[in-house]
């Protein structure tokens, strides 16, 4: 596969992280960088329920954790266009059992291998009060559905995501990260999919601080479903698509 980081329309590489969020909203995800940004290389890692640190397995489908992924050789090939990067789904691995230090640890470890190739990052704290919603009848749902196993309350939860926004805020100050909030009326009733009409308005404001800092680019507008993005159900494959409007999409 073709690593080339200084393709000639290039204006930025983008490197984005995440889970079902990324794979469900992938297509207003990648439109919105084209239309803002310009032609770009867009490296995208997400899948249903991947974890920042640990293999999972999800409906059949296993991912490798972000701490393992192969963006990290894609990252560290020489360039000469900014990068940027931006980080979200981060709340999967406390649904999984994994203490706050451990998943801080992850992302911290993310964070410093590609703060060597990037100029500016965006992370989504955990959506506090989408989850503060769900209640404890709804979270027995979710818990019994999606992460059975998990010994978890509702109040571990809470306490959790609380611990891990506060590590968040501490990585801001030791890193050129800024740190965006969620909006609770994005988020469907299950607290942790963003309704899919909400994603344009979701990606915009999440990603505003990369793409500002990039500066606009934009020309033609131009809109991607998901399939075009992925061509399969998931991001297990890695896999390059170049889009007719000069960017392309490596996955991961």
């Amino acid at each position: 596969m073709s690593t080339d980081t200084n393709h000639r329309e290039n204006r930025a590489r983008v490197f984005v992280l995440g889970a079902s969020n990324v794979v469900r909203g992938c297509g207003t995800l990648v439109s919105h960088l084209c239309n803002t940004i310009g032609p770009c290389q867009i490296h995208l890692a997400g899948g249903r329920g991947r974890s920042y640190g640990r293999e999972t397995r999800f409906m059949g489908m296993e991912f490798i954790g972000h701490t393992d992924s192969t963006m990290w050789q894609a990252a560290s090939q020489p360039s000469d266009i900014p990068s940027i990067a931006f980080l979200t789904d981060i709340g999967n691995d406390i649904a999984y059992g994994s203490p706050p230090d451990e998943l801080l640890a992850w992302v911290t470890t993310v964070i410093e291998r590609l703060s060597a190739h990037c100029d500016h990052f965006a992370i989504s704290r955990l959506p506090t009060g989408s989850i503060a919603r769900l209640g404890r009848f709804r979270f027995w749902l979710l818990k019994t559905f999606l992460f059975p196993g998990t010994p978890l309350q509702f109040s571990d939860i809470m306490n959790a995501v609380d611990s891990v926004n506060d590590g968040l805020e501490q990585l801001s100050h030791q890193y050129p990260i800024t740190l965006v909030d969620p909006e609770t009326r994005w988020y469907s009733p299950d607290i942790i999919h963003i309704k899919k009409r909400r994603y344009p308005a979701a990606w915009k404001s999440m990603m505003a601080p990369i793409v500002d800092f990039v500066g606009n680019g934009a020309g033609k507008t131009v809109h991607y479903a998901r399939t075009q993005i992925v061509p399969r159900r998931e991001f297990n494959v890695e896999r390059e698509i170049e889009l007719p409007c000069g960017s392309r999409v490596i996955t991961h």
